[in-house]
C-alpha cells in the first residue's frame, strides 16, 4: 500500500510538472532587458509647453514603472523625437521609429494636424500608434486598424456642455472666434461647434478667424461684438483664448463665453479675473479628490515650468503608457526582434479590446473606430480657477 501511494504521488508530480512546463509565464517567454517604445513629442514650436510637460510625465512614468516591476519585468526604453509642432517633422519621426529604431509601438503625435498626416504612414507600415492628445473627430477612424487615441474626440467632449450652456444661458445666437491655422481649433470652429449648436436652434451669426500666435485681437473682437451676440464661443490655443477674453471684456462684452478643449488653466491665467464665468470642458480635472490624481499633480507641479498644473494631455499621456504596459503583459509579447510583426499585431489587438481601464484621466474603453469612451468634466472659471459645474 505504501509503495502504491509513493508511485501515485510521483505520477502526480510528473503530471503537474508537465502542465507547468506546457504553460510558461509571460516573464519566462519575453526576451531582452528593455521594451522599445517610440515617442513623438513637440518640444519646440507653439505647442512646445505641452511637449515639455509630457517629457516630465515620461520621467514620472519611468519612476512609477520601476515601482511596479517595469513592463513584464523589462525596463522601458523610450526613443523620443521632437516634432517641433510641425506635421512633416512628425512624419519624419514616425518613419525613423519604424525603419531605424524598430519600436514595438508609437505614442504620439500631439497635434491633430500632426496625427492627420502621420497616422496614414503608420497604418500603412502596420505598427500600432496611440495619440494621447489628438482630438479632432474622425482621424483614427480614417486609418484603421493600427491607429488609436486616448483623447476624447471634441464632438463627443463638448456635446453635454454645449447643451447645458445653451439652456442655462438662454443662448439664441453666437459668434465663434477661432484659430484657422491649428487643425483641431479650425475643425472645432468651422465644423464641430456648428454641428452641436445648430440642432439646438442656435444661430451662428459670424465666424471670426485669426492666425496662430496672434497677440492683438482687437479687430476680431470688434467685429464679433458688433453682432450683439448672446454668447461667444472660443476655439483657440490656450494663451490666445486668454488674450481674446481680455479683449472681449475690455471692449465691453459681458455675456457668456464658452471655450473649447484648449481653454485650460493657462488660458485662465492669461485672462486673470476677466475669465470668471467662462465655461469649458476637459477630460481631466486637477482638483479631483482621487489620491492618484493629486499625487500626479503634485509631482508635475514640483518639476514644471513656473509650477504649472498638468494639462489633460499629460494625464492622458501617462495613462497611455500604462495601457501599453497592461497590453504587453497580457497579450504574450515576446520582444523577439524576429517576431516584431507578430508582437505589433498583438499590441494592436490588445488595444482594440481595451475596456474600463482605470486611468488618472478617467475610465477608458476603446471603441471600434480607434477612439475612446471616457467621461468629460464640465468646468467654469470662479475666482480665476476652473471648478466643476454641478
Amino acid at each position: 500500500m505504501k509503495l502504491r501511494s509513493l508511485v501515485l504521488a510521483g505520477l502526480l508530480l510528473l503530471m503537474l510538472g508537465g502542465l507547468l512546463a506546457g504553460a510558461p509565464s509571460q516573464a519566462a517567454a519575453i526576451q531582452g532587458e528593455e521594451i522599445r517604445i517610440g515617442f513623438i513629442i513637440p518640444q519646440a514650436g507653439p505647442i512646445g509647453f505641452h511637449g515639455r510637460q509630457q517629457m516630465l510625465t515620461l520621467e514620472l512614468v519611468q519612476e512609477d514603472l520601476a515601482k511596479q516591476g517595469n513592463i513584464a519585468g523589462l525596463k522601458l526604453k523610450p526613443i523620443v523625437y521632437d516634432s517641433q509642432s510641425k506635421p512633416q517633422e512628425a512624419i519624419n519621426a514616425a518613419r525613423r521609429l519604424i525603419a531605424r529604431d524598430n519600436v514595438l509601438v508609437i505614442v504620439g503625435p500631439f497635434l491633430s494636424a500632426e496625427a492627420e498626416v502621420t497616422f496614414p504612414v503608420v497604418n500603412q507600415a502596420a505598427i500600432p500608434i496611440i495619440s494621447p492628445s489628438s482630438a479632432k473627430p474622425g482621424i483614427a477612424a480614417k486609418n484603421r486598424p493600427w491607429t488609436f487615441r486616448t483623447a476624447i474626440p471634441t464632438n463627443m467632449l463638448y456635446e453635454k456642455t454645449v447643451k447645458k450652456w445653451v439652456a442655462e444661458k438662454k443662448i439664441k445666437n453666437v459668434v465663434v472666434i477661432y484659430n484657422n491655422q491649428d487643425a483641431i481649433n479650425r475643425g472645432d470652429g468651422e465644423m464641430v461647434y456648428p454641428s452641436l449648436l445648430e440642432p439646438l436652434g442656435v444661430k451662428i451669426v459670424d465666424k471670426v478667424s485669426h492666425p496662430t500666435a496672434a497677440f492683438d485681437f482687437s479687430a476680431q473682437v470688434t467685429r464679433a461684438i458688433s453682432h450683439k451676440p448672446d454668447g461667444i464661443v472660443l476655439s483657440s490655443l490656450p494663451e490666445e483664448s486668454g488674450l481674446v477674453i481680455r479683449e472681449v471684456r475690455r471692449q465691453g462684452f459681458n455675456g457668456p463665453v464658452l471655450g473649447n478643449i484648449s481653454f485650460e488653466q493657462r488660458a485662465v491665467d492669461k485672462a486673470g479675473k476677466l475669465a470668471d464665468g467662462a465655461w469649458t470642458q476637459q477630460s481631466f480635472w486637477t482638483g479631483s479628490s482621487d489620491a492618484r490624481v493629486q499625487n500626479f499633480v503634485k509631482r508635475i507641479v514640483e518639476r514644471s515650468e513656473r509650477n504649472v498644473n498638468p494639462a489633460q494631455e499629460s494625464a492622458a499621456f501617462y495613462d497611455a503608457i500604462f495601457i501599453l504596459k497592461k497590453v504587453i503583459e497580457e497579450e504574450g509579447i515576446t520582444n523577439d526582434p524576429a517576431k516584431i510583426d507578430e508582437d505589433r499585431r498583438k499590441i494592436r489587438d490588445g488595444l482594440a479590446k481595451l475596456k474600463d481601464f482605470p486611468g488618472i484621466s478617467g475610465k477608458t474603453t476603446m471603441r471600434p473606430d480607434g477612439d475612446v469612451d471616457k467621461e468629460a468634466v464640465m468646468l467654469k472659471v470662479v475666482d480665476g480657477k476652473l471648478v466643476p459645474i454641478q
